[in-house]
């Protein structure tokens, strides 16, 4: 016969860290406008020179050529760049164990 668990055991709280839940991803990646390539205000890591640069160190590290940044449009020069950017900058805005420091 196997034992239910002890209502003690229900009321723990979860071990180490979790992951974000399908709603926080979704509000991650919505953003406040939606509009491409504009910087958003709030949430995200910040579109800086530092940021740019962990994210095309993190690109050569995968071996992918991250290609130009443009400063006029404030975006990368390849819809897969700008994508694979967007996607960076929007996991800084989900909950982690592990801050993202500017």
């Amino acid at each position: 016969m196997v034992e239910s668990p002890k209502a003690t055991d229900q009321l723990k709280p979860p071990v180490g860290p979790r992951h974000p839940t399908l709603s926080e991803c979704y509000e991650a990646g919505k953003g406040p406008q939606r509009v491409p390539n504009m910087e958003c205000p709030e949430g995200g890591l910040p579109n800086t020179p530092e940021e740019r640069a962990r994210f095309e160190a993190y690109m050569r590290g995968h071996c992918w050529d991250a290609g130009c940044f443009d400063e006029a449009t404030m975006g990368y020069d390849t819809t897969i760049v700008r994508m694979l950017y967007g996607v960076w900058r929007d996991r800084g805005a989900l909950p982690t164990p592990w801050p993202n420091k500017g």
